[in-house]
């Protein structure tokens, strides 16, 4: 069996949002919702089981689908969907949405181009997931933008994680006397060293090394983002998904001269078959769970 067949589907991706009597919210990125009946109106909605969402929507039998549009911004996508509802106010004031209430729950005012308010009429437990089955109480168009879909989600808004770790184009001057170091094309004649006072017969251009470099490389295990340095601060913040420091991994550089082993190999790649997202590790754990669609470690095959 291919499985890469299954990327030729069309996927769609939305924020199913809900609130118990508790009146605990929670929400999360799905691309798993069609239309099962049309009098009366009823969607289907699938909902890993690890989800705080698929918990929320258990106990209080109501749901909101927002669908997406493409003004959709990568912030909206990492807010809904790379954090947990569990520990995250996904709806306070600092959400990247305009945000209304239908039905008592929140939904997307703003980056969708319609709603739809449901109550749970029955579910069918898929081992993983939930499927949701959702009479449809209310629905409204918001605009008339396009849908956002998986591809042009992939294509258009997903931060490209390589363009973002290029090294800079302008040199590097080192000061011989002390050390410091300034990036820039080229040094003012009367630049002056701002640690040493040395002048600018003090600093030489540093040559881009030929050999491999012996500085670890940090790899986010969420968006693949990758950074080059010796240690990472403990509050240090991927600048594209925003995790911390305990989403990265460490990659030893190679010692010169000597053929990589496994362990100083580049990161394999994994691509989940569901909804086509991928992240480099050499391994995943066995709780992982994709951040877009919520799928867990089953879902995952090594691509390379």
């Amino acid at each position: 069996m291919n499985a890469k067949t299954l990327m030729n589907i069309c996927y769609g991706l939305y924020i199913v949002s809900s609130r118990d009597d508790e009146h605990h919210n929670a929400a999360c990125v799905v691309n798993t919702v069609m239309q099962v009946t049309e009098t009366p109106p009823c969607v289907v909605v699938a909902i890993n089981k690890k989800s705080d969402t698929h918990n929320t929507i258990l106990r209080s039998g109501r749901f909101n689908v927002s669908i997406l549009d493409q003004t959709t911004t990568f912030d909206i996508i990492a807010h809904f969907g790379f954090k947990s509802s569990r520990d995250t106010d996904k709806f306070s004031s600092s959400a990247p949405v305009t945000l209304e209430e239908s039905g008592g729950v929140y939904r997307l005012a703003s980056h969708s181009n319609g709603y739809l308010a449901c109550k749970t009429a029955e579910t069918k437990d898929l081992g993983t997931h939930t499927l949701f089955f959702g009479n449809v109480a209310e629905a409204e168009l918001l605009s008339e933008a396009p849908t956002l879909s998986y591809s042009y989600y992939q294509s258009h808004i997903k931060p490209k994680p390589k363009q973002a770790a290029q090294a800079p184009k302008t040199k590097l001057w080192h000061c011989e006397v002390c050390g410091f170091e300034i990036e820039a094309e080229s040094l003012p004649p009367d630049y002056i060293c701002p640690v040493c006072k040395h002048g600018i017969e003090a600093f030489v251009e540093v040559k881009p090394k030929t050999e491999p470099s012996a500085t670890p490389i940090w790899h986010c295990k969420v968006c693949g983002f990758e950074i080059e340095a010796k240690s990472l601060p403990p509050d240090y913040i991927c600048p594209l998904c925003k995790h911390g420091i305990e989403a990265f991994v460490k990659i030893e550089p190679p010692a010169a001269n000597v053929p990589p082993t496994p362990s100083t190999q580049a990161a394999k790649v994994w691509r989940c078959r569901v909804c086509g997202y991928e992240t480099k590790a050499e391994s995943l754990p066995p709780d992982f769970t994709c951040p877009l669609c919520g799928e867990g470690v089953e879902a995952f095959s090594c691509v390379s």
